[in-house]
C-alpha cells in the first residue's frame, strides 16, 4: 500500500486539506469506520473531542502519533479505501454515501449524514450557522458528551457548563427546518437541564419536544406541553417529525418565529 502517497490527500502541512474541511467532509468518512468505537479523543472518556488540526491533545497528529488503544487503526482503514488517482473528496463522500448503521453505531449516524452538525463550528463564514443563526461549537476541537448511545450532548466549548444540545431532539429540529416546519430550538447551559425543540400547535399551545428515557419505554422522543402534560411519544424520529407536520401551527411566519428564538 502506497500509505505515504495516500496521506498526503487528506493532509498538507497545516492539517486536514482546505478543500475536505468543507461540510467536515473528513471527519464524517472517518467516522464511518470501527463500529461502535471511533478516532475521537480522548479514548475511554465520555467528553470526547472530533479533533482540531493543531491541538497537542485533540488533535490529528496526536492520533497519527499514538495507538490511543487501537484508534490509529481507523485512518489507516480509510487509506486502504481510497486510491491515489480519483478526487480525495468524491471518494470520502462515497464513503459516507454507502454507510449503514446498526444498533452498535447508531450514535454515529447524524454526525455522519448531517453534515450541518460538524460543520457548525464558530468561523468568519456565517453561512455555516444553524437556522436560529447560532453556533453549534465555538471550539474547533468540537467536543461532545456521549455517556451511551442515547445519551449525548454537543457542548458549544469545552465543558458541559457551556450552552449544550441535545443530539436527537437537535437533529429532529434541523430535519423539522429543512421540511419548512418552523420549529425553534432551547439549548442549555448545564447538563441536567432539558434541552428541546418546540413549536406552537393549531390549538395555539406551545409543545416542547425532548428525547429522553421513558419508564418501561427505553428511550423515546416525547412531545409535551410546558405543564409536562405529554402528549404523544414516539422511538423513531421519523414517528415524532410526522407528528409534528399533522400538530403544527401552519400561519406562522418568518418574522414571528425570528421573534420567539
Amino acid at each position: 500500500m502506497n500509505y505515504l502517497g495516500k496521506i498526503t490527500l487528506p493532509f498538507d502541512t497545516d492539517g486536514v486539506r482546505s478543500e475536505i474541511e468543507d461540510k467536515a467532509l473528513f471527519r464524517r468518512a472517518l467516522l464511518c469506520y470501527g463500529g461502535k468505537y471511533s478516532y475521537m479523543l480522548p479514548p475511554g472518556k465520555a467528553r470526547q473531542s472530533f479533533l482540531d488540526n493543531t491541538d497537542r491533545d485533540y488533535g490529528f497528529k496526536r492520533l497519527l502519533r499514538d495507538d490511543n488503544t487501537g484508534k490509529r487503526d481507523y485512518l489507516k482503514m480509510l487509506m486502504d479505501d481510497i486510491v491515489v488517482d480519483r478526487p480525495v473528496t468524491e471518494q470520502l463522500q462515497e464513503i459516507i454515501d454507502r454507510k449503514t448503521f446498526d444498533e452498535d453505531d447508531r450514535w454515529k449516524q447524524y454526525f455522519v449524514k448531517l453534515p450541518e452538525i460538524l460543520d457548525c463550528v464558530y468561523t468568519n463564514d456565517a453561512s455555516k450557522k444553524d437556522p436560529q443563526n447560532e453556533w453549534v461549537f465555538m471550539s474547533s476541537q468540537k467536543f461532545i458528551r456521549r455517556n451511551n448511545s442515547d445519551d449525548i450532548l454537543l457542548l458549544t466549548r469545552t465543558q458541559t457548563n457551556s450552552i449544550n444540545r441535545e443530539l436527537y431532539s437537535y437533529v429532529l429540529f434541523l430535519m423539522a427546518r429543512k421540511e419548512g416546519l418552523k420549529v425553534i430550538y432551547h439549548a442549555e447551559y448545564t447538563d441536567g437541564a432539558e434541552k428541546y425543540a418546540y413549536y406552537d400547535n393549531k390549538q395555539g399551545e406551545r409543545i416542547l419536544v425532548v428525547y429522553k428515557k421513558k419508564e418501561d419505554v427505553g428511550y423515546v422522543f416525547i412531545a409535551k406541553k410546558t405543564d409536562d402534560v405529554e402528549m404523544f411519544y414516539h422511538d423513531a424520529l421519523e414517528g415524532m417529525l410526522d407528528y409534528v407536520e399533522k400538530t403544527i401551527k401552519n400561519d406562522d411566519t418568518d418574522g414571528q418565529v425570528q421573534a420567539d428564538i
